[in-house]
């Protein structure tokens, strides 16, 4: 007689993670979500943003960005038989008050710690100290560097605070400084360009820059590249995580190999094991260390290392990545416009919002949650009060839309991570946050990959202003009043959302990505193969003494006035791009006669003739190298930056001083 099979339990696990659509978060995503596909247990991930967050970029409009920590509510009052908390990326900015609240309001559900570690809790964490003092002892033995400096993370931050006392306890050991004097503190991101330029002030001497992450090692890069200094060689350049681009940084990064997709498959495989041996009530504290180390490349070594190059599948890659996101792009644009076709405010419209996400193929499954009423949740509140009830309204399976009776909507709280209506396989979701201004709609539980998470928030968009668009319904009469208004927001906020991938916010040309997707059409364009074309590198003169003797804004209006210099040097079907602070790019096809000289001239007459007529105390000048090649399909556009480039520091050395203009 055979014995009956025992049918697998399948856990609940929830991850709370800190902004998905940064790579370190989407990376331990992506490394949990195999493992819960691997183990066939159902994982709910929970996108909080930090907390603190107004403290997090100040140069950034984040006004109502609290709102996704009311996210937090739904894993606290929800029935997870675990929860995973990446406190890294949730946590690290805010206080202990805070932290303490955020993960006590969990109750008797067991935690499981990712890239940080607490006593009281199990854990994986990186061993912060393996590969970071490999890297620390290789430039100064091995490259007898004499005066290092430290680029940190948040002071508050519990890997930053690590990864500082290794640096320093690495100092002490050889003698040399160790103390604030040779440290600066950034927040993990690259926005930390005035940081660095004040170390490197402070430390004149400075021929070694460990950094605590790879983000903020690429504005050391800008930096050091801003002020001539050659990256290996003058100083080196360390940074931790080896991020996927690390190898492809000019030149090539040292970093500390430290893989969040491993820390999040590795997290979730331990929690799952430990929630099967001891279950929820004896569930233990057990700790585990994912080993790092260094990989050294020509930032901290010196020697020449090619940078590395597209292959034709990587092109053929690219180009269907690209292709995917403009077809993702046209899909949410798609989902803009059906928000607005609504012409009722019965709860059948609900079923419209999710048929309008069935061309978007990769969200398989989406449920539609609302409150009765809309919930007002100001910053600062508690975001544990919410109701013990929701609405599903509708749901998605596939292609097919089901409208959910009015007798059967309500949820309880604490059921929406296991109602009777979600599939019995094991999937992956994603909660998204619906909210407009201080106001919370509600939620939608959808499956989206991992690649696509940085469209999460746009769909959140998309549905709080449908939901908006349905409640100014019940009043007509306003809502005919309101209607060209809020067409012309949602058409504006579609081109913003838009801009953000190809263009650049301040001088609306385009970006780097911008660059590269536009040199990938002319690739793929018969036409123009076997064309000559012109590289333009500049960079505008004297932006610091501008920002500094004036004001940023005078800063923005010089490099508005040098994009438009760059443009109007380009052919018709040219395009002219800003890559980072005062750097600019331009291409363009030449005429059969026509010569660089003539495209460098054109920029200069330009500035020139503006300067005559401007009132500002400065003139706008740019420092200009081109370079000129034949479009081919092996064509190596990085050599012909690095042509473009010597050009430019030809011109900038006759750029003369910095005049203030009587006007």
């Amino acid at each position: 007689m055979e014995e009956k099979q025992t049918k697998k339990k399948k856990y609940r696990i929830g991850l709370v993670i800190g902004s998905v659509d940064e790579e370190f978060s989407n990376q331990i995503c992506k490394g949990a979500m195999r493992a819960s596909e691997l183990l066939g247990d159902d994982l709910f991930i929970i996108p909080m943003k930090y907390l603190n967050i107004k403290y997090y970029d100040p140069n950034q409009d984040i006004q109502w960005e609290y709102q996704y920590n009311y996210l937090a509510a739904y894993a606290q009052q929800a029935d997870l038989d675990l929860v995973i908390m990446s406190f890294a990326t949730v946590a690290c900015l805010g206080t202990p008050h805070q932290n303490a609240y955020l993960i006590n309001n969990f109750g008797d559900t067991p935690i499981f710690m990712v890239a940080s570690e607490d006593e009281n809790y199990s854990s994986v964490s990186y061993d912060n100290k393996s590969g970071f003092i490999e890297g620390i002892e290789y430039l100064i033995k091995e490259r007898n560097r004499k005066h290092l400096c430290l680029l940190s993370g948040p002071k508050s931050n519990s890997d930053a605070i690590e990864r500082y006392n290794v640096f320093m306890d690495v100092m002490k050991k050889h003698n040399m400084t160790a103390d604030d004097s040779v440290v600066a503190y950034g927040y993990f991101n690259e926005d930390c360009e005035d940081e660095v330029e004040d170390l490197l002030i402070r430390n004149p001497q400075a021929d070694a820059i460990v950094c605590a992450n790879d983000l903020m090692a690429r504005t050391v890069y800008k930096v050091l590249k801003k002020y001539n200094f050659v990256i290996g060689e003058d100083i080196c350049v360390m940074g931790f995580d080896n991020m996927e681009d690390s190898d492809i940084q000019e030149p090539p990064l040292a970093s500390v190999s430290a893989q969040a997709s491993a820390l999040g498959y590795r997290a979730f495989i331990e929690a799952h094991r430990l929630l099967k041996e001891y279950g929820r009530e004896n569930y233990p504290v057990v700790h585990y260390m994912e080993k790092t180390s260094f990989i050294n490349r020509q930032s901290a070594s010196g020697r020449y290392e090619p940078v590395k190059q597209l292959h034709d599948d990587d092109k053929k890659y690219f180009r269907h990545k690209i292709v995917n996101m403009e077809s993702l792009d046209h899909k949410m644009n798609i989902l803009a416009r059906d928000m607005l076709m609504l012409e009722s405010s019965s709860d059948q419209t609900y079923g419209s919002f999710l048929k309008a996400l069935v061309p978007v193929e990769e969200i398989e499954d989406c449920y539609l949650f609302t409150f009765n009423k809309p919930i007002i949740y100001h910053a600062n509140e508690d975001w544990s009060t919410l109701p013990d009830s929701i609405y599903l309204r509708a749901y998605k399976h596939g292609k097919n839309v089901i409208e959910v009776p009015s007798n059967k909507q309500i949820v309880k709280i604490k059921d929406i991570f296991s109602g009777r209506y979600l599939r019995e396989e094991p999937k992956n979701y994603v909660l998204v946050d619906i909210f407009c201004r201080e106001y919370q709609y509600g939620v939608m539980l959808c499956t989206v990959p991992y690649e696509l998470f940085h469209y999460v928030e746009n769909l959140g968009y998309q549905l709080s202003i449908g939901l908006k668009i349905k409640e100014l319904f019940g009043s007509k009469e306003k809502l005919l009043e309101e209607r060209d208004d809020m067409l012309y927001i949602l058409e504006k906020e579609n081109n913003y959302l838009g801009s953000l991938s190809f263009y650049d916010e301040l001088t609306g040309i385009f970006n780097r990505r911008g660059l590269n997707n536009q040199m990938m059409k002319y690739l793929d364009d018969g036409d123009c193969i076997g064309k000559r074309m012109v590289l333009i590198m500049a960079d505008l003169n004297f932006l610091k003494e501008i920002n500094d003797k004036f004001g940023h804004d005078e800063g923005d209006y010089a490099l508005k006035n040098a994009a438009e210099a760059v443009s109007s040097s380009v052919s018709e079907n040219g395009v002219a791009c800003r890559i980072g602070g005062d750097e600019f790019v331009g291409l363009s096809f030449l005429d059969d006669e026509e010569h660089l000289t003539e495209i460098k001239r054109r920029i200069k007459k330009y500035l020139r003739d503006f300067n005559k007529t401007s009132t500002k105390p400065y003139e706008v000048k740019l420092s200009v190298g081109c370079a000129e090649f034949i479009l081919d399909r092996d064509v190596d556009i990085s050599e012909i930056m690095t042509k473009a480039d010597q050009k430019l520091y030809e011109d900038k050395r006759r750029k003369g001083a910095f005049v203030i203009r009587d006007n």
